[in-house]
């Protein structure tokens, strides 16, 4: 069953994180309102990998090691902090992702 939404008194979309346990109410747990500053600063976050990734891309087809050695340090840094944003924001994550 996926978590439930629903739109909140402050206009955004409100998505039920976490682990539900059986008995309890959706109400009892973690709620995340997605909203325009939640968006916006995710999209800057995605934009932020985005960008790393391409100049990591660019330094491996032009065989520049030092640069690529920078450049995946920038892109696992971005990566990185887009996942510590959607854990604080209460999205549970599950890593490795089942192949």
């Amino acid at each position: 069953m996926g978590a439930p939404e629903h739109f909140g008194s402050h206009g955004g979309i409100v998505v039920v994180t976490g682990r539900h346990e059986a008995g309890r109410s959706w109400e009892n747990d973690v709620h995340q309102p997605i909203d325009d500053h939640f968006l916006t600063r995710y999209r800057e976050l995605l934009d932020a990998e985005d960008l790393a990734f391409d100049e990591l891309e660019h330094a491996c087809e032009e065989g520049d090691r030092a640069h690529f050695d920078k450049d995946m340090v920038d892109w696992q840094v971005a990566l990185e902090q887009k996942l510590v944003f959607l854990q604080h924001a209460g999205m549970e994550l599950r890593l490795p992702v089942p192949g």
